[in-house]
């Protein structure tokens, strides 16, 4: 939870992602309520069985973008398909006149 903390004192879009600890999902959702985060995204595939199905459900009860597994099944393996998938995505659909989404591009000036 120390991370969740530390990534609340950081500008700028924040996208967080769980494979594990349903409780951190859970701290989270609270900072978020309290208003003490702001939140542009959520990954929530926590795995196991303690808290796992209510942490997923409480997630899906945002009104934020969120990608939510079924069941109890999740862990920090398919999280971390997940992010490669959206970034692989990303700069498979970066076009000449439209670059926000990769870096390399957005550093070129013109």
């Amino acid at each position: 939870m120390a991370a969740i903390e530390k990534a609340t004192e950081i500008e700028g879009p924040k996208v967080f992602a769980f494979g594990g600890a349903p409780t951190a999902l859970f701290h989270l959702l609270d900072l978020i309520k309290e208003k003490k985060v702001e939140v542009d995204a959520i990954i929530g595939v926590p795995v196991g069985f303690i808290n796992v199905l209510e942490s997923k459900e409480a997630l899906l009860a945002t009104d934020l973008p969120v990608m939510v597994n079924e069941g109890r099944k999740g862990g920090s393996t398919l999280v971390v398909a997940i992010i490669n998938a959206i970034i692989y995505q990303m700069q498979t659909i970066v076009t000449e006149d439209y670059v926000r989404y990769s870096t390399a591009l957005n550093d070129k000036k013109g």
